[in-house]
């Protein structure tokens, strides 16, 4: 998000066509070709061939590619915001992402109350909140407690996430049963 203080707009482009762009293509043709030449994929054409490689059909474990080219095309806009004057402002952007990308979902799932789907805030989508987070950790000047505490919240998530994942594939066995 810092970009602009090292290099221009296109250099920074420049340098993520190389990087992530270019592999991404090469590695998705092969698999391509690979799928096709062991029968998982038809190709009849240069439309299949388009669609492909813009529908993640190359290799789904690609499919984070999709999410970082977005992100990529959004950083130059937002970037001069990202200034370490801004932070207070860059904390709260922060809070509103994570309250519309974390908190709302849980609060709608665990409790049953459905939330429209048009009560949401411009820029919150996807996963742009650990970019900015990233950001923010990078400067930030952590207290031992604070460490302490982002450990624990991080080993408390990865419990959720496992007996979470266990409860919705135990209950929709049930369903299925």
């Amino acid at each position: 998000l810092s970009y602009c203080e090292k290099y221009s707009t296109a250099v920074f482009f420049r340098k993520r066509l190389l990087r992530t762009f270019l592999p991404f293509l090469l590695w998705s043709g092969i698999w391509l070709v690979w799928k096709v030449v062991n029968g998982q994929a038809q190709i009849s054409g240069v439309r299949d061939v388009i669609t492909a490689f813009t529908s993640n059909g190359c290799q789904n474990i690609y499919w984070f590619f999709y999410m970082l080219f977005a992100i990529y095309l959004a950083i130059p806009v937002i970037s001069p915001l990202f200034r370490a004057e801004n932070i207070r402002r860059i904390r709260y952007f922060y809070l509103v992402i994570l309250f519309f990308t974390a908190i709302l979902p849980l609060f709608t799932y665990y409790t049953g109350i459905p939330v429209s789907s048009d009560f949401t805030f411009p820029l919150t989508a996807g996963n742009f909140g650990f970019v900015i987070l990233g950001w923010l950790m990078a400067r930030t000047e952590f207290k031992g407690w604070q460490k302490l505490l982002i450990w624990l919240s991080g080993i408390l998530g990865a419990v959720w996430m496992y007996f979470g994942a266990y409860h919705d594939i135990a209950r929709s066995a049930e369903h299925t049963a």
